[in-house]
């Protein structure tokens, strides 16, 4: 901020203060503190943020990631529960019925990995909060926006 004797301010945005801000801004909604993370820009966004926020946020995708592998493990635990009652595909999608697993358990029954599974839903999930609030099942980390502060 300069200040001119005659009153006149004028504020000067330096490219680094621009992209500080920028990362500041994104991580104040949770939506996009999980972008961040399951797109793997944690690193990125780090040397900006003061150490008590950058812990705050190693913290959040300790718990993200502990999260989804929890429900990638229950979800395989599923299928082999499924698979060793019901002899094939059709019984177990009528076991299934609505369940809300059941995409996965199909999928995964395809060969796919159930980790990727849970991270690629909740990736495309994360656009809104809504959205994010109902794939919260999935990982059930909770982001609050951090201090910002200058520690």
């Amino acid at each position: 901020m300069l200040r001119f004797d005659d009153g006149h301010m004028l504020k000067l945005k330096t490219p680094w203060y621009v992209r500080i801000h920028g990362v500041l801004d994104r991580l104040s909604r949770e939506p996009d503190a999980v972008e961040i993370l399951l797109n793997g820009n944690m690193d990125d966004v780090l040397p900006f943020l003061p150490a008590t926020d950058a812990q705050a946020l190693r913290r959040f995708a300790a718990e993200l990631d502990a999260g989804l592998a929890s429900n990638a493990e229950r979800l395989k635990q599923k299928l082999a529960e499924l698979q060793a009652r019901y002899p094939g595909r059709k019984e177990i999608a009528l076991a299934l019925g609505k369940d809300p697993d059941t995409p996965f358990i199909f999928r995964m029954l395809g060969g796919a990995d159930a980790l990727a599974l849970v991270r690629d839903h909740v990736l495309r999930e994360y656009q809104s909060a809504p959205r994010l609030e109902a794939a919260r099942r999935l990982f059930g980390a909770r982001w609050t926006r951090p201090s910002f502060s200058d520690g």
